[in-house]
């Protein structure tokens, strides 16, 4: 008999043992939750993926732990299953799967998918609950840079069809009007003007076939510092003191920086530096990218971000905008006129990394 009990306790102290391991060396965090949602347990992992250590998650309320829309979808979610129970109706096996929008250590939030289900007595009843948070953070981040890029690819090819279209009509319109000119002035002036919408198509052409790169592969993190590294700045030379510093971007953002760096070259005459800094705020990372250049007018801040502007493509700041904002980056020109053109980028929480 004694023997027995012996082997059974063995046989528990083995299984226990597994689970400890598989607990503790699992990337997601497995928790234990009382009736309260008071954390009772939670495993190791917790550290790597939120910056807090055990005995500091275990003492946080759920004030503490979520954001306060992601409390009252929980708290909605709770009270509903406590209903299901009441009624007798729901499985006593059933998994729960929802989306929670925690804290981390550092101030930022991430977006944790969590499986639940109850933890019941001999009796039945529920008394914990078991789950398993698996951090979604960045692949969420990439559906969302994806349903954008789909969206601007949807826009520019509608918006570049119609302005390949017009310019098609032109170029026949003068083009028959050539026709019927015998020689001499106006047909040198028909021609020159159907020759410029040609050029025009072309132009617009080679743009789309640069955009429909825009958002095919997934978002990654990119240092500033290797973005600076693959601009040839020999013309024109770069300094950035933004080292150890990685953002959250689309893979084109390498041609983000480039045009910024063409746009610097073509309208910035007399410039002799161009200096970039990064420096943390309340709303996120700004990066300053500025020259020492003439600067640009007040009336043009706004409008060199637009699709056509500009001297050559037009397309050159505009791409960068669109670039930039698959990861919900911002851009603007905020440099004094006369001083010199300053772009401020604002990379939003959760999008920068350093170290």
């Amino acid at each position: 008999m004694l023997e027995s009990i012996e082997n059974d306790q063995q046989v528990i102290r083995e299984s226990e043992e597994k689970y400890r391991i598989i607990a503790e060396n699992t990337a997601d965090i497995i928790y234990i939750c009382d009736m309260n949602l008071n954390l009772t347990y939670t495993s190791p992992s917790v550290t790597k993926v939120k910056g807090f250590t055990i005995e500091e998650a275990l003492a946080m309320p759920i004030e503490e732990r979520n954001t306060p829309a992601s409390i009252k979808e929980i708290i909605a979610l709770f009270v509903l299953e406590m209903e299901k129970e009441a009624s007798g109706a729901a499985d006593p096996d059933r998994t729960v799967t929802f989306e929670s929008e925690e804290y981390c250590r550092n101030g930022s939030t991430i977006l944790i998918e969590n499986s639940v289900r109850f933890l019941r007595n001999k009796d039945g009843e529920p008394v914990s609950i078991l789950g398993i948070g698996h951090n979604i953070t960045d692949r969420k981040k990439a559906e969302d840079a994806l349903q954008l890029t789909n969206a601007k690819l949807q826009l520019l090819s509608s918006i570049t069809r119609h302005d390949i279209l017009n310019k098609v009509m032109i170029v026949k319109g003068y083009l028959g009007l050539a026709e019927e000119e015998q020689g001499g002035e106006m047909l040198t002036e028909y021609l020159k003007q159907a020759q410029t919408a040609t050029d025009e198509i072309q132009r617009q052409i080679e743009f789309t076939r640069e955009y429909q790169q825009l958002g095919i592969q997934s978002p990654a993190w990119k240092t500033i510092s290797s973005l600076i590294e693959s601009i040839d700045d020999r013309e024109l030379p770069i300094a950035c003191d933004c080292d150890r510093i990685s953002i959250y971007a689309d893979p084109m953002i390498e041609r983000a920086f480039f045009n910024l760096y063409e746009n610097t070259l073509r309208h910035a005459e007399g410039a002799t530096l161009v200096q970039i800094r990064c420096e943390e705020t309340n709303s996120g990372l700004r990066i300053t990218w500025e020259d020492d250049g003439p600067g640009i007018p007040d009336k043009e801040k706004e409008i060199i971000f637009e699709r056509g502007y500009g001297k050559n493509t037009g397309f050159g700041l505009f791409l960068v905008r669109d670039i930039l904002d698959i990861t919900g980056i911002t851009i603007l020109e905020d440099g004094v006129a006369g001083e010199g053109a300053r772009f401020r980028m604002l990379v939003p929480e959760g999008g920068y990394r350093t170290g």
